[in-house]
């Protein structure tokens, strides 16, 4: 099968498949493993590049332009998009994709992987003196909390988390600790511009020096390396609390 893999953590899943073969191009965020770097890249709005691929099954995110997704499958594209929101619904996505290219062995081995990481992070967690208040940032202007399946995540590695909708709800919620996860920067990120962010000033975890750069890949992907995220994020917890 020839796939069209159009969203990062897609292409992520279908590699720890032992589907990467069937991969014939990506998406420009599509960056992980390092075997991907021998795949073409395609621009999610052109659908002539996507179809001079001859993919037999195009795979978006459900946020992909509808137009885009009308066009391809107008010309006779296979599309499929997932709506990922919860850690639940990363390995129901899993377990579809291992339908899709006939790997619902190896799909149910990624989800027993991924879940033991995040067990193992919990039970850990269990034993930290202390749930710290952690702001998680996927977008610096304006800023943004990571939504979705992150709170979750937070919360199994010991934190509670928090979505504001202003620098008011922040300055309430006063984070012990600031994690920047931007997208696309691959933790390429100089965490003391938040010192410079009128008001931050205030926020106990910028008093404290607690602000922490991750690549966006540990905790915004809808793959099996979210676990590690997890581990990540207990760490700094622990080294905090210890």
């Amino acid at each position: 099968m020839r796939i069209a893999s159009l969203e990062a953590g897609i292409t992520e899943v279908l590699f720890a498949l032992g589907a990467g073969s069937s991969v014939v191009c990506r998406d420009r965020g599509s960056d992980f493993p390092a075997e991907v770097e021998g795949i073409s890249h395609v621009e999610k709005h052109d659908v002539d590049g996507i179809l001079a691929h001859r993919p037999e099954l195009v795979i978006d995110h459900a946020f992909a332009d509808d137009e885009v997704v009308k066009q391809l499958k107008s010309r006779g594209a296979n599309v499929v998009t997932v709506d990922v929101q919860s850690l639940a619904e990363v390995a129901e996505m899993i377990r579809m994709l291992g339908i899709l290219v006939e790997r619902e062995k190896q799909a149910a081995v990624v989800v027993a992987s991924l879940q033991k990481g995040f067990n193992e992070v919990k039970k850990k967690a269990a034993h930290l003196s202390q749930r710290m208040k952690i702001y998680v940032e996927e977008s610096p202007s304006p800023s943004i909390a990571a939504g979705r399946w992150v709170s979750e995540i937070v919360r199994l590695a010991g934190g509670v988390s928090v979505e504001p909708l202003s620098l008011d709800d922040l300055s309430g919620f006063d984070p012990d600790l600031i994690v920047l996860a931007w997208r696309a920067i691959g933790g390429k990120i100089d965490r003391t511009v938040v010192q410079r962010r009128e008001g931050w000033e205030h926020l106990r975890a910028v008093r404290e020096g607690r602000v922490r750069v991750i690549d966006d890949a540990f905790l915004l992907r809808c793959g099996p390396r979210l676990s590690e995220g997890a581990r990540r994020l207990y760490g700094w917890m622990f080294e905090t609390t210890h």
